[in-house]
């Protein structure tokens, strides 16, 4: 096969499957995940029902291709991979977790339509899981430590830092979704104040006369 017509098969692939995701993800942010049909998603996206089943074979298969979209997993290697070239985590963590904040938020209303399907299948979990979190973590993991060993941060479990970093994202992510209006109006210096609590901590500086009680 000619390499330039692979090459730009794939691409037209990439362009119709990314097409249905983009149906798919106003569609069920306006109708919900359960009370969607796939045939609601291929009258969104202009093509035929046999083309969206080309692509995804099942509805499942489609909400699971959103939660690798609202976790931005393709995007991930590159974010660290950038971090560890930055050289100093202070600059990293804040531009990447206002980062996150502002894409989620961008999605807020495919986010409320698809977690709770997340939270209800038991199946669904163990595949978001593998596929998922679990590879994230994985990279996350393999960043922090790297991070420790260049000098830049202290020694600690990088697998629990992981998962305790991720939760002050997903944290925040559920208050905005509960309708918590300070976060819908401060949402932009979310970033700096993660970086603050994680970075400096919230005990002031000890002043010069505290010292010299001691």
């Amino acid at each position: 096969m000619d390499t330039k017509a692979g090459s730009l098969k794939e691409q037209w692939k990439e362009a119709r499957q990314e097409q249905i995701l983009d149906a798919a993800s106003r569609v069920f942010a306006e109708q919900g995940y359960h009370s969607a049909k796939m045939k609601d998603v291929a009258t969104e996206a202009g093509v035929s029902n046999g083309t969206v089943y080309n692509y995804f074979k099942s509805k499942e298969e489609v909400l699971q291709a959103l939660l690798h979209r609202l976790n931005q997993t393709e995007q991930r290697a590159d974010a660290f991979a950038e971090g560890l070239e930055l050289s100093s985590f202070r600059d990293f963590y804040g531009a990447y977790a206002q980062h996150r904040l502002n894409f989620l938020e961008e999605h807020l209303d495919l986010f409320r339509a698809l977690f709770p399907e997340l939270l209800r299948q038991p199946s669904l979990q163990e595949t978001y899981q593998k596929e998922v979190t679990g590879p994230s973590f994985e990279l996350a993991e393999q960043f922090l430590s790297a991070m420790m060993e260049a000098g830049q941060m202290k020694k600690f479990d990088p697998a629990l830092g992981a998962r305790v970093m991720a939760s002050q994202v997903l944290g925040l992510l559920v208050l905005r979704l509960l309708g918590d209006p300070v976060l819908a109006q401060k949402h932009d210096n979310l970033g700096e104040l993660l970086t603050l609590f994680l970075c400096d901590g919230l005990l002031a500086t000890p002043q010069p006369e505290d010292n010299h009680n001691e």
